[in-house]
Order: C-alpha cells, then structure tokens, then sequence
C-alpha cells in the first residue's frame, strides 16, 4: 500500500530522555548510531524475543550506491542504513536525498526532510536531535520529532558544486559519517586531498564548530610500496571515536587519528602493508587501545599495525568474529610475545609479535558468513544469500553454537540492529523488515511501499506540456546527457523530458516549498534521484561545473542588458563543448538584441534568435585543447599532447563514471587511452568504450570477444610499450583491429561504418594486423606481425619463449601497408629485409619514416637458422603516397624508437629502454635528422631512459632533457641563486613512464603526479588516487583525463575511480624539488612556515617548507628559536582570496629569533649584499607592527624609513606584510620578534630577493 506522506506531529516523542550516545554500549531500547554506539561494536545490552514473527516489510526505492559491487571497502550504502530511537526509525537515502522517520511500531510515514544531495550514510541520534550528512557537503540537525531544521553546516569552502558518482554534489561531499561523543559531533567533507579535507567538532546545541582541521589532506604521506605523495586522508566512511581519540574512515584505506579535543592531526599510515596491502575498510570499529578494520587490528597510539584477528563485534569483555566456518571469542587486550632465538654465532635475536588471544571457538551453523549484532541473550547474523538467524552465545568451545531462529528475506541481507525489543533488517534490494515479539492476534505483515507504483511511461503529461517540450527540444541535437532547467516548477514538463530524452535533469529551485513540492511528486513517479534531481539555487549563483550541460533552459529573460549576457556567460560556461545548447525565453523582440549582446561579449558560443527564444551553442574543442590518437599520442609518436589549455594549478572536474570491470588489468601495459571530439576511448578484453570528457558518462560499449587478449596480463608484461596500441581514432573515426580485420567504427555510436582486410602474405593467408596509424586520409599498417622472445597472452616470465616467426601480435611486422582509410583500397606496400618495428614507425609531413633492424637479441633466432639477411639495417623516409624512398640512411640505424616533430620538421631516433618495457629495447644513443632529407642534425652516445618525448624545442627522456637543434643538455636557472644548472625531473615509485603535454609532465609519484614544466616549479600530486601502470594521465580536450585504469590493483589507495581535472587558479598545490643547494649567494627565495611542501610563485620565488617535510628540497640552513613554536595550517581555500593566500594558511607562533643563511661563509668572505626582505604576518594589523606593540628588528635594526606595512590588498582576515628595502646581509639574515603578553601573532613567510644585482623590485 502507499505510505501517507505525513503523520500528525509526533507527540510520541519521549522516549528519549538521558540518551548519552558516547557511550559503551547503546541504550538497550535504541540504536541511536551505525553499529549501535560510538566505538561501532555492534553491541547491545537489551535482548530479543526468543519466538520473533514478521511485523512489518518496506519497500523503499532500490538503492544507488555510489561505488562498484567490486568496490567491498566503499559499499557503505549498499543498501539502507537505519538507526532507531524512542518510537522511530530514521532511514537516510542515497537515492532522493532525504532522511525519514517511521514508527517503528508499524512503519507508518511520521516525516521526511530532503537535502541536496544523496545521503548515504546512517544518522546520528542524540538526545532530541537527528544529525546526519549528505553529499551536499552540509551537515544537518533537525528535530527528532518532527524533522525541522535546528541548524545545517556547511564542511568546505563554498558552494561549489561537481559531477561525483553521476550525481551534482558538492565539491566537498561530507562522506565523513557522523559521530557523537558527550555533546560533541564529529564529521568530515572531502575526499580528494588535493582539493581539501576538512574534519571538524560541531557542539550540538549551537551548530558552532569547536574546532575544524583543514591543513592536514595535503600531507607528505607515505603511500604503498612505501613511497610518499601529497595525499592526507580521504574521509569515506564511519568516523569513530573515544575520548581521546577521533578515527576518520579513509574507505579504501586505513583511518587518520586526530585529537578529540584539539583536532591535532596524529597519524595517517596508508602505506602500511605488514598486514595486507589491502588494509583498510569504510568500517571501523574501536577496542580500549586498538581498532579494527575488517579484521586488521592497529594500535589507536600510532597506528602500528598489530595483527590479524577475527574482530567484528567488539563488547566491554571481549570480541567475536567469524574465521572461517568458526564463531571465535578473544580478549580485549592485545598481547604482546617476544620470541628470542640465537643464530649460529651465540647472539640473542627478538622478535616482536602481538596477539588478540582466543577465549574459545566454535563450528558455526552451516552458511553463516556475517554477524551483525551481539544482544543480552544471542547474535544476529546471516548467510551471503537472503537468510537471517539467531545464534545463541556459547560460553567456550565445548558449546555448540546453535541456530535458534531464522527467517529469509525478499533480498540479500546487507545489515541488522536491534532497538526496542525489535529486529530490523536491511536489504540490497531496498527493502527494510521489522522482527518483533509474537503478538497475541496475526499481524499484517504485507509489503508496505515507500517507492513508486507506476512507471515512468505511465506518468500522465497534458498535452500543452508536451508541445511545449517539443518546440525546446526541436533546437537540440543531444538527447542524452545532462540538462539543467532553472526555476522549473511544473512536475509533467520534467516528466515529459525524461519519458523523451535519456537527459539526467536538474532543476535549480530557489523557493523552498516549490523544491518539496516537486520533490514530493517526483518522488512518487520514481524520478527523484534516478533521472530528476532538485536542488536549491538559481543560474545567477556561481557553483555548476564548467562543461556539464548538453541542455540549459534558463527563466524568462529580464532584458537585454549587460546583467543578462553575464548570467548568459555563466551558463555558456556550464555547456558541455561539441553539443551543449542553452535555451531562454524572451520577448521576441528582445531576442535579436539579446543575441547581438551576446555575440560581442561571448565569442565562444554561437547565438541564434528563434521567435520568442534566444539560443545558444558551444561548438568543440575548447580553444587550445589537444587530442590523443593513438598509443603515443600522435601518428608522429611525439607522447606529447599539443594541448596549451592545461596549466597547473588544476582541480576535479569531475569523478566516478563507469566502473573499470571490464577494462584491461593495470599491469598487461594495455593501450593508453585515447581522446579526441571530447569523447575519451579505452579498451578492455573483450570490448572498446566511449567515454564523455566532461562528465564521466559512458557514451557506449561495444563488445569484441578477446580483442584486448594480448594485454589481459598482470605479471608486468610490456604490452603496448612493446607491440604498440590496437587502435586509433580520428575526429570522425576509430579505427579497432581485431583479429585479422581493421573495423571503422563511428565515434560517437560505436558502429561499424567499414570493415578491412590486409592484401594476402608471400604464403597467400590472410595476415593478421600489426602496426595501425592515420595521417590525412592515409591508414597505414604494418601487416605479418613477428614476436620474438616473448611472453604470450597470460604467461609467466619463467614461460618466456620462442614464438613463431609470425603470430597475431608482434613487437614489429615483416610489411609495411598504406590504404585509404575510408574505403580500404591499397595504395602501396613495402616488406622490411629484417623488420618493420612497430616504436620505429613515425608519419609525418607526407612521410612515414621506419627502421628496417632487428637487435641483436632477436638476429639469434635467425642465426641459429642461418638465414640472416644479407644487408645493411635501415632508417627509410617514404612518400605516404606512393611508398617511393625519399631517403634513407644505414649508416646511423641503431634504435627502437621514432618520432616526428611536424612544427620544427625533425626525426629524432632513439631506444625506449625502461622498466616493464622490451627486454631488447636501447636505453643508448639520441639522433636527430632533418625529416625533409635525412640530413644528420646531431648525434649523442648517452644513456637514459626512455621513451623519450619530443618536444617542439627539446626531448624528454625520462627524467633530463636535450635541447631538439643541438643536442646540448637542457639548462635552468637555480630558483634561489640564479646560478645555470642541468635541467632534470625526479618522481617518486610508478610503474609507468612519462607522457606529456606543452606545460605537463605526467606519471604516476605514489599517487597520480606531475611535473609543472611550464613554471620549473617541482614534482607534486592530484593526492587521493593512483595513476595506471598504463600511463593513464593523458592531457587533451583542455583537461587531464584520468580513466580507471588499475584493475586488479588491490593496494590502499585513497579512491579507484575515474576522473578529469581542469585548470583552477585557487587550487592549493604543493611540489617538491630536488634540486641540489649550489653553494652560492641566495638570488631570491621565501620561506613558508609550517607548509606542507614547495610551490614556486608567479614571480619566480620558490617558497621552501619549514620545517622541510615535503620531500626534497634546496638545503638552506635555518634556526628558529622561541620558548614554545607551535606550527600551524588551514587550508588556503579557508583564507581570503589575496595575495598568496597559500602562503597566509601556515605559520608558526612563539618565534622569538630566526637566522637564515643566504651565503656561505666562504661565499659571503667580508662583503655584504642587499636585499629586499618581506615578513608575511597574520593575526595582527599594521597598526601592531607600525608602533610600539610588537618590537621586530630585522639584522640588529628597529624599521625606520627602509621599511613599509601593509595589509594584504585584496584580503581581509588579517593577513599583513611587513616590507624593507636595502637590508644588508653578509651570511645570515637575523630577525628578533619581541611580542608583550597576550599577543600571539603568527609568522606565516618570510621572502628575501637581493637587490644589488636584480634592479627589478619586488613584485607587488
């Protein structure tokens, strides 16, 4: 039957009083909290009824979790989470966004209270208030009784919203679950550290925080495969705390702690590995000096991982879990033993284990896999499937552990508690069921519905409503995607859209009873959350993602104004390029005016009047952007995306799309993926999807059985690195190869437009494909591909073996084909006297140019045979038209590597030798010729390691760089000396090799990294992910695509997901450089106290950490000395909007002397050089430095003429710098700061740039 949407208010509210959710164990008659209490033991001190009968069954909408069913340590919204106290229970949803109370008695709709986003986890009872959180980025309290807003708290910065999990959320979702302890709430929003974590104490009572933690996501952190990344925590799950000690759930990863009562960051080990690299869990349960993650026990003191142990209910006297088919009961103290042992020279050797020892254990009932909660008198627990029992407590192991009561439920049993007598049980497939004592009469015990009953096709739309409708929709190309609709207040016309396009809607609402009403309606047509979601708002409120839309309909146009093309401005930023449309109503006569205004402040978009609506489209690419075609970026194999758009700082775009089940593995090295059109292209096994740039959507995938068979390996295999990628796409095509067929495929559907066959081999059989490039019209091929001393589809390296001479696949081909590439005729063909390597094919500028070689690796297997060729290798350019020669050389022919420069005309050849690359790959020797002739430009004998990119003015090997004309080794300017050096980039571990862009390098550094070429400014992380063994960070369409490419990874990492990054100026970025200190005389510099890492400044300053924990840096000796120096950090997005707020966000207080070393003594010898010095202050005002108040002296002298005061000009916030020119430094600089008591300022920077030799001034 269909719930009532609302009961009278809740007079029976009262049972209530003197709830302390901090404590041990939940009040016997509730379950105010996940898991009971505050620990999440899973524990109640009340009992069951020992006959329990059916009293109710809820049919909710079926749950849309935000993760994978693969994704286990992120399901935390897998299905329903409730909690109960006094008469109700009180269920959030992750579908419409909403928390709502039900009697708990019998289900009845008592009343519902929507956010803005999906709500996926359990809330928070406390006394008579109901605190939960949403991907909105808010944390709610409402009242219990009634669900009216008490207060609502927002976790980041602003109201900037994203694409997360297909669904527009916050930029910062509060996916940091709420917890209680006394009268405290404990939460945190986030969950990319490198957009900002932000953990926080609410006092319940005022909504006030008592303190917020925001400095600690960007943290220098030990990742897996103990390498460090700027990547904090990641809060995903159930916060968990005591009264010490605040656990924030790191979903796929272990906990950060922080002090409960300070918010003091602690630890956060994600590296730790002495018990799986697959530690960590969205669950967190809580022991008196340890906690638990899935059966990982750690000590709460420093997160030194214990042992493994069976832990998945933790009471006052013990623990219980399942291990195995046994019940297993252990103490509650972790127990140290210390084993000595002597070798076999007499010395005494310890080792140190910890054990959670056993009490007893017992054979579990058949099936039983999962206990959810330990009551006065038994445990509740369940199989994998639909069934659901009480066990009764054995008391050793000569007990049997005894099914006592069971039922079965409609779906898989995902979680139970137990409040008031009653068992409550959750469903995968939405449905919640009520267990109570056995009544004296039947209970109708029917399924209720609190979902939709009708269809989407049966919802009934008047007939105006749909005319409607039909004159917008006739102005679109798109039917699918994502459309924005402001101020809509007419549910049918919603209706309507979704019953005719596959468009995901969202409705920007500014009245409040306009949101609930329509939430109302939409939610019983079953649209709310699945294809219609509403949100407060309006198109004049800054916050929608740039290039969301495929279609925006605005509000009736005000007039014609500059105020309209500015909001018109807004909107066009928020239409996705290629296909976004936006729509206005206006008066006709207003249109043609409004368009010409548009026109001429908007030329990235093309207006049209069209009667009483103005019309805007965004055509592609967004100016500047790249593409990437094929396996090394280009048909010139330049790994560089000419793409000038993406520049550092870059923030999240969006994140989520579709889940990497189906893609290649991570360590088979398959295909980089490619982008172009703004669809992004990747390949799995048996199939090729088609992926939108701009908002994660699949666009489609199509299946090909074992296409990708080569790459399904995770034993490290070269892959692509080795025989190149098997497809390529083009704006209008994707070319696939699979098996002995090249199929074209439309872009955008995914169908097959033609279909090719390579001309028959010397022995008359149809050749398999190797090779596959386009340029210009041109497809061309590299037919009979050979393997030599290779590994096959899925084998070991200690299976490595002779292949046959010519097989499916190939690091090279035995023939060289060029067709046309629409119809497949043959223009030309070529047979290599050795081999054709596929990494040594480049086309360019009318030429493909190749090497005809083999190694001397692979000239055995033809020694052996005596049937070496007798010739000379090779280096050929030949017309791409007729394959005539235009040149060749066999004089210099030793790589294994080719690229093509089209802007400067050069060839450079080279080896690609790297770790998971060839085994006969060169790691030796650069040359570069003149395309055009062949010419010898420049020849160096060096080695490095490859693949190298090519640059239009230099090459890249991985990790220093060779000026393209010269060979000459690239040179930079030391950021503090200003003395030359060799230019290089460091990383740290990655299993990948770099590729880049014209202003990025990009690799995998622990997590995902980067180098700023643009800036020379240090290696730094997007914290919060890894990148794929396939380089999988590929820069085109004006953003950083990120495609899930880590199938099969099972490491700790922060999220495994798909995303995209854009470029975003307020970004806090962090680097590290490891760039040797040249002994000379300091040039500029500034000094970021309390900083996580480096960044270098639009003026060229590289501000250094100190103290120095950001990875490496420039050494300069620095004492600081105070009585007490406290270090502290807020994320910059927390600081005004001013000059260098990321510079204001940290600081130390209680300096009372700093000495910095600018010279060497040997260096500084008796002369003195002058220089310009800024102190960067905060928590005070210029007026405190200008008088008496705070006594600065800067080398022994008080400010006089030489210095100025200032407040940061463009912020508020007390942010203030303290400027003097023409101070004179021999080897130290020397500040004394003497504050009188009271006054606490902090020290946030200090910047010196000499002034003696640069003549410019400071920047302003």
């Amino acid at each position: 039957m269909m719930m009532r949407r609302r009961a009278t208010d809740l007079l029976l509210w009262t049972g209530l009083c003197g709830l302390q959710a901090a404590a041990c164990c939940a009040v016997a008659a509730d379950w105010p909290m996940w898991r009971g209490d505050a620990a999440r033991g899973a524990v109640t001190s009340g009992s069951l009824p020992a006959d329990l009968e059916l009293h109710w069954q809820l049919q909710l909408p079926a749950p849309r979790p935000a993760w994978p069913a693969e994704q286990g340590k992120v399901r935390f919204d897998a299905s329903y989470e409730p909690v109960a106290a006094g008469p109700l229970l009180f269920v959030p949803s992750m579908v419409d966004g909403s928390v709502t109370a039900y009697r708990l008695a019998d289900a009845q709709f008592a009343w519902r209270f929507y956010t803005d986003g999906p709500v996926r986890f359990a809330p928070v009872v406390y006394q008579d208030r109901v605190l939960f959180a949403s991907d909105d980025g808010h944390l709610y309290c409402v009242t219990a009784g009634a669900g009216t807003l008490v207060w609502k708290r927002r976790g980041g910065p602003d109201d900037r919203k994203v694409l997360g999990n297909d669904r527009l959320i916050s930029m910062w979702p509060a996916r940091g679950a709420p917890v209680v302890w006394e009268d405290t709430v404990y939460w945190a929003a986030g969950i990319w550290p490198f957009m900002g974590v932000y953990v926080e104490a609410v006092d319940i009572a005022s909504g006030q925080p008592v303190w917020t933690n925001s400095g600690s996501g960007s943290n220098y952190t030990v990742q897996q495969h103990n390498s460090p990344a700027f990547a904090g925590i990641a809060p995903q799950g159930y916060l968990t705390v005591n009264d010490t000690t605040l656990l924030v759930s790191g979903g796929l990863t272990v906990p950060a702690a922080f002090d409960r009562q300070t918010g003091r960051f602690l630890y956060y080990r994600p590296g730790v590995r002495e018990l799986g690299k697959d530690i960590g869990s969205f669950d967190v349960l809580l022991g008196p000096d340890w906690f638990a993650n899935r059966g990982r026990v750690q000590r709460l003191q420093d997160g030194e991982p214990l042992v493994a142990a069976p832990v998945d209910i933790v009471t006052p006297h013990g623990t219980y879990g399942i291990a195995g088919k046994q019940l297993v009961a252990s103490q509650l103290q972790v127990v140290e033993h210390v084993a000595t042992t002597v070798d076999r020279k007499g010395k005494a050797k310890h080792a140190t284990t910890w054990k959670l020892p056993e009490l007893w254990r017992t054979q579990l009932p058949d099936g039983i896999t999962a206990l959810h909660v330990k009551t006065a008198n038994c445990f509740v627990a369940s199989d994998d499937g639909q069934r659901v029992v009480l066990l009764n407590v054995p008391q050793s192991s000569d007990d049997t552990c005894r099914v006592e009561w069971e039922t079965r439920l409609p779906g898989v049993v995902s979680r139970a508690l137990v409040a008031n007598k009653r068992l409550i049980v959750t469903s995968e497939d939405g449905v919640i069921a009520c267990f109570g004592a056995r009544a004296e009469r039947p209970v109708d015990a029917g399924l209720m519905r609190d979902a939709p009953a009708v269809a989407l096709q049966q919802v009934a739309v008047a007939e105006d409503v749909r005319r409607e409708l039909a004159a917008l929709l006739e102005h679109v190309s798109s039917r699918a995607g994502y459309a924005v609709i402001d101020q809509a207040q007419d549910p049918q016309l919603l209706a309507a859209l979704a019953q005719q396009t596959e468009f995901f809607v969202i409705v920007l609402q500014d009245d409040a009873q306009l949101r609930e009403t329509l939430r109302r309606t939409l939610r019983d047509w079953g649209l709310l959350g699945t294809r219609v979601d509403v949100i407060a708002g309006n198109l004049r409120t800054p916050g929608l993602p740039l290039y969301l839309a495929d279609l925006v309909v605005g509000s009736s146009s005000e007039g014609t104004g500059p105020a309209d093309a500015q909001l018109i401005g807004r909107v066009v930023d928020a239409l996705r390029p290629y296909s976004g449309t936006g729509l206005w109503r206006c008066a006709s006569q207003d249109a043609a005016a409004l368009s010409a205004a548009c026109t001429a402040v908007l030329p990235e978009a093309e207006f049209q009047a069209a009667g009483n609506l103005l019309v805007a489209r965004r055509p592609g690419p967004l100016p500047g952007a790249g593409s990437w075609t094929s396996q090394n970026a280009n048909a010139g194999n330049t790994l560089v995306s000419l793409d000038t758009r993406v520049t550092t700082p870059l923030g999240l775009l969006w994140f989520g799309g579709p889940s990497n089940r189906d893609v290649l593995p991570r360590h088979g090295h398959g295909p980089s993926p490619q982008v172009i059109g703004g669809r992004l292209f990747i390949e799995g096994r048996n199939m090729l999807r088609a992926v939108d740039v701009f908002t994660g959507r699949l666009l489609w995938q199509r299946e090909f059985p074992d296409v990708g068979i080569f790459y399904d390996n995770t034993d490290h295999h070269p892959g692509a690195g080795a025989i190149g990628g098997n497809y390529v796409c083009t704006a209008d095509s994707v070319y696939l190869l699979w098996g002995r067929r090249c199929l074209r495929l439309d872009p955008a559907t995914g169908d097959t437009l033609a279909e090719f066959t390579l001309p028959p081999d010397e022995s008359g059989d149809q050749p398999y494909w190797g090779y596959l490039a386009v340029a210009g019209d041109y497809l061309v091929a590299g037919s009979s591909p050979m393997l030599l001393l290779a590994r096959g589809p899925g084998e070991k390296i200690q299976l490595q073996r002779a292949m046959p001479l010519y097989s499916a696949f190939g690091e090279g081909s035995r023939r060289l084909v060029v067709m046309d590439r629409f119809d497949g005729r043959v223009h030309w063909t070529r047979d290599a006297l050795f081999n054709f390597r596929h990494n040594a094919i480049a086309v360019g500028a009318g030429k493909v140019f190749c090497l005809d070689r083999m190694t001397e690796e692979r000239l055995a297997h033809f020694r052996r045979r005596g049937t070496v060729p007798a010739a000379e290798f090779a280096l050929h350019a030949l017309d791409i038209h007729t394959g005539e020669p235009v040149w060749q050389s066999t004089e210099l022919a030793f790589g294994t590597w080719l690229a093509y420069s089209e802007s400067t005309g050069l060839l450079l050849q080279a080896g690609s030798k790297n770790r998971d690359r060839a085994t006969d790959e060169v790691g030796k020797g650069l040359a570069v010729f003149e395309g055009a002739t062949g010419r010898l430009i420049w020849h160096l004998d060096e080695d490095y390691g490859g693949p190298p990119l090519l640059y239009p003015d230099k090459i890249v090997t991985q990790g220093t760089a060779y000026d393209l004309w010269t060979g000459a080794a690239i040179q930079r300017t030391h950021p503090l000396t200003g003395q030359p050096l060799r230019w290089g980039f460091s990383r740290n571990y990655g299993c990948n090799t770099a590729i880049g862009c014209l202003n990025l390098i990009t690799f995998r550094s622990a997590a995902a990294g980067y180098f700023d070429l643009a800036n020379d400014g240090g290696t730094g992380n997007w914290g919060g992910f890894r990148s794929g063994c396939t380089a999988n960070l590929i820069v085109a369409d004006g953003l950083v695509n990120a495609p899930d490419y880590t199938r099969t990874c099972t490491c700790s990492y922060q999220n495994q997901c798909s995303l995209a990054l854009l470029p975003m100026p307020e970004v806090e970025t962090w680097t590290f450089n490891a760039i040797p200190s040249s002994g000379q005389r300091v040039e500029r510099m500034g000094i970021n106290f309390a900083a996580p890492g480096d960044r270098r400044a639009d003026d060229g300053t590289l501000w250094l950490d100190y103290p120095s924990v950001g990875g490496p840096s420039p050494d300069v000796p620095l004492v600081l000395v105070g009585e007490r120096l406290e270090y502290e950090r807020v994320h910059s997005s927390l600081r005004p909007r001013g000059q260098l707020p990321w510079v204001f966000a940290s600081g130390v207080r209680g300096a009372q002397h700093m000495r910095l070393r600018l010279a060497s003594r040997e260096e500084a010898g008796n002369t003195l050089a002058t220089y310009g010095v800024r102190l960067y202050w905060r928590d005070l005002t210029p007026a405190d430095l200008s008088g008496s108040r705070i006594n600065i002296r800067l080398q022994g002298q008080s400010p006089g003429d030489k210095c100025s005061v200032r407040a940061d000009p463009d912020a508020t916030g007390g942010g203030v710098i303290q400027e003097w020119s023409g101070v004179q430094v021999g080897e130290f600089l020397d500040l004394d700061i003497a504050s009188p008591p009271g006054v606490d300022p902090m020290l946030c920077g200090v910047q010196v740039v000499r002034q003696d030799q640069d003549t410019e001034k400071m920047a302003p």
